[in-house]
């Protein structure tokens, strides 16, 4: 991506991501899979709020016509990556290691 830096404009926003929708509780899903832990998962109806937004995806489009980048890692790869470089960069330690 050193080519948003060398080729990008100043001021412009280049989304990288994957342009799908995915519920938070499949991401969460998908999170505390990796960690290994058992973690329960509730909700509480009276925290949500009439201005959230049900769905919303990014576009990479801008990012592809600027330096042919396409996502081709698997989120959930992405994701247990991404929570091992956090711990090992010493990321407080959960309970269930």
């Amino acid at each position: 991506l050193a080519d948003i830096a060398r080729y990008g404009l100043d001021g412009e926003i280049y989304n990288v991501c994957s342009g799908s929708t995915l519920p938070m509780s499949e991401l969460l899903r998908q999170l505390i899979a990796a960690s290994g832990c058992d973690i329960s998962v509730g909700t509480d109806p009276k925290r949500w709020r009439p201005v959230d937004v049900p769905r919303l995806a990014g576009s990479h489009a801008k990012l592809t016509a600027l330096t042919g980048w396409t996502p081709k890692i698997p989120l959930p790869r992405s994701l247990a990556d991404t929570l091992a470089w956090r711990m090992d960069a010493g990321a407080e330690r959960m309970g269930c290691r």
